[in-house]
């Protein structure tokens, strides 16, 4: 089982069809996902993997589907099957090293052996063995002559070996004159060169007449062509037997074992070895069938499985489409509160427009318990500092009511809210960018400091800031209509513009409170 479900798996993430599914898949549901549903999409790609896998479990070996169906060149009726195949037509895993065939322009197979081709006229199967002829000889016009044709040369490693063959001896470029009255009757009547003065002589291995022949046409071209022993063996015959050809046989992986277990025979290139594709994955020999009730019930599990995996996914997906839903809808209580306020001197912002100010939210400048800070673009050229909360206060009447206030205060050492953005569950406050950043790196990290070449600042200056800083709470306690109690003072929160003037921010801890009241409680 371990085996069986590991092949699965592998085929799963090898296929290029199943990784585009993920991905287009994928790509529909993102914009059905809001950010604060990582839990959601990682709930969501489980299900879809563990259904693929469910599924590409009952489907059937793609190696299997390959080879399963016999291949013919398209004028001819030979099956081409293992350990044969078709290259262009057939995968080359259907079939063993060597054995790839072509198809002639007409429509005839043809095996390549010692740089000559040879067209296929019978493959016998059940006894590995085939009969060919020379292509070569086979087509050539001239019915009373053999064209120039290489030696074939088989060595006892080549799978193919002749079975019951003699051999032809072809003398070509013989010279006219030394062809007595003895050698007339081998002539070919082929064209010889030079108006005649040479000839083409052809005799069986076997003839007496052989060696003499050879002895005489020793300064000619000399070819061996295996016929078949068993056929017509006259001189007079020759090219009528070439043509007739000659058999061979193949030594290969027995693939009678896999055929009778339901399988299809192949060879895997990887490790180099016979393999038998089933239905269900490759095997070493045959396919295993276990015809129990334990393999019926793990199908039908394998099957409900697959089924209640489906259902899983949908339900997800329409979750998700709701929750995106419900969390992009305003909240009619926080859009009355925003109303009963008046006009705002800050601009509202749509989400896609934080996006886009933020370019997808590319330049991360520093993250805090509250959101994520960004560094972003207004058209104008302006930039930006944008804060996007990933938790808040209460139930987002708060937020309003800090974004409100803080909208309200005017203050040199105070950061300025440019604007703020609230879509359902998504809000953003938007910043001026102060291009010096935090305190903190000044005063924490003097080493640094000097290896960004920024000036350190000594005590005269850090005496300065501490008095505009207190300034600018002085202005937050007494300065503003509502009081507002910062509570998280500290150099990571002191913003320095380019002139190294100090800038309180950071409002995520802050209490909004009246005048009047002398104790607030941070658990509220």
């Amino acid at each position: 089982m371990k085996n069986f479900e590991h092949g699965c798996w592998v085929e799963l993430v090898k296929s290029p069809k199943i990784a585009f599914i993920f991905h287009s898949l994928f790509l529909f549901l993102s914009p059905l996902l809001s950010e604060d549903l990582q839990m959601n999409q990682n709930i969501l790609w489980i299900l879809i993997l563990l259904n693929l896998f469910i599924v590409s479990a009952l489907g059937v070996d793609s190696h299997y589907e390959a080879c399963k169906v016999p291949r013919t060149c398209f004028n001819d009726t030979q099956e081409i099957r293992y350990p044969f195949y078709i290259q262009g037509q057939q995968k080359a895993f259907c079939g063993f090293p060597g054995f790839n065939l072509s198809c002639n322009n007409n429509g005839q197979p043809v095996i390549r052996l010692s740089d000559n081709d040879y067209i296929i006229h019978q493959i016998f199967y059940n006894n590995q063995s085939l009969r060919v002829s020379n292509a070569a000889a086979f087509y050539y016009t001239n019915t009373n002559c053999v064209p120039p044709i290489q030696n074939l040369s088989l060595p006892a490693t080549n799978p193919f070996q002749p079975i019951s063959a003699t051999n032809i001896f072809l003398l070509y470029n013989c010279s006219s004159s030394s062809i007595d009255r003895n050698l007339t009757e081998y002539k070919l009547d082929c064209p010889g060169t030079g108006n005649g003065s040479s000839s083409t002589l052809a005799l069986f291995e076997e003839n007496p007449d052989l060696g003499y022949a050879l002895d005489q046409c020793r300064n000619g071209i000399v070819t061996k062509a295996p016929v078949d022993a068993n056929g017509m063996r006259s001189d007079g015959l020759v090219v009528e037997t070439l043509r007739t050809g000659f058999g061979l046989s193949w030594t290969a992986s027995n693939c009678s074992v896999c055929e009778r277990s339901g399988g299809k025979c192949g060879f895997d290139y990887q490790v180099y070895q016979f393999r038998c594709f089933c239905t269900d994955r490759h095997h070493s020999l045959l396919c295993v069938t276990v015809v129990d009730r334990s393999r019926w019930k793990r199908k039908v599990a394998i099957g409900v499985g697959a089924a209640f995996g489906s259902i899983a996914i949908m339900c997800t997906i329409v979750f998700c489409i709701i929750r995106k839903m419900l969390s992009n809808a305003d909240d009619p209580e926080l859009e009355a509160i925003i109303k009963d306020c008046g006009p705002l001197p800050l601009k509202r912002y749509s989400f896609s427009d934080v996006k886009k100010i933020t370019s997808s939210f590319k330049e991360k400048l520093g993250q805090g318990g509250y959101g994520c800070v960004y560094k972003g673009k207004q058209l104008d050229g302006r930039l930006v500092a944008v804060k996007v909360l990933n938790t808040t206060k209460g139930n987002g009447a708060e937020f309003v009511n800090e974004v409100v206030s803080i909208s309200r205060t005017s203050h040199v050492n105070i950061v300025t809210l440019l604007g703020f953005c609230l879509e359902g569950s998504k809000r953003a406050l938007i910043y001026e960018f102060m291009s010096n950043g935090s305190l903190e790196k000044f005063i924490c990290n003097k080493s640094k400091a000097s290896t960004n070449q920024q000036q350190y600042l000594g005590w005269e200056n850090l005496y300065q800031i501490a008095i505009k800083i207190a300034q600018g709470l002085e202005y937050l306690h007494q300065g503003c209509n509502t009081r507002i109690l910062h509570f998280d003072i500290k150099p990571h929160n002191i913003l320095l513009d380019e002139d190294f003037c100090p800038k309180i921010s950071d409002f995520g801890l802050a209490k909004l409170c009246t005048k009047k009241e002398s104790i607030v409680s941070l658990l509220e």
